[in-house]
């Protein structure tokens, strides 16, 4: 079974979202790989042993929390990006990352799944939710 990258690109941006949030990052794609998907990878943090992860398992698609851009970096590609990119570019790896707008979502955001334990055992008297947007 595969899927398209844009579609699956297209779906994931309008289910979280993400034009309601102004982020430190970009959310969405952030590094275009082949057009068809038939395994996607998942990862915290977009990071060189995130990527050979996901390259040894084969992904032609990896999702993250936190992706590699942020307003606080460098925009020049040094050594550190440039290993990045390379494993990424050499595997034809799609990078997906979002980062607000994973955690706010009200259905299969961070904060609510973390929260879901504790609704069901440990504060059962307790309305735990998230703080809305």
């Amino acid at each position: 079974m595969s899927a398209l990258r844009d579609d699956v690109v297209q779906f994931l941006n309008t289910h979280l979202n993400i034009s309601a949030f102004r982020d430190y990052c970009p959310n969405g794609m952030q590094v275009i790989g082949k057009p068809e998907v038939r395994r996607v990878a998942l990862g915290v943090s977009a990071n060189l042993e995130c990527f050979r992860m996901a390259a040894a398992a084969g992904a032609d698609m990896l999702i993250t929390h936190h992706g590699l851009f942020w307003e606080n970096m460098p925009r020049e590609i040094g050594v550190m990006m440039k290993g990045r990119l390379k494993l990424l570019f050499e595997h034809d790896i799609t990078l997906l990352g979002y980062h607000l707008p994973l955690n706010a979502h009200p259905e299969i955001g961070n904060n609510v799944l973390w929260l879901q334990p504790l609704r069901e055992s440990t504060l059962p008297a307790l309305a735990v939710r998230p703080l809305a947007r």
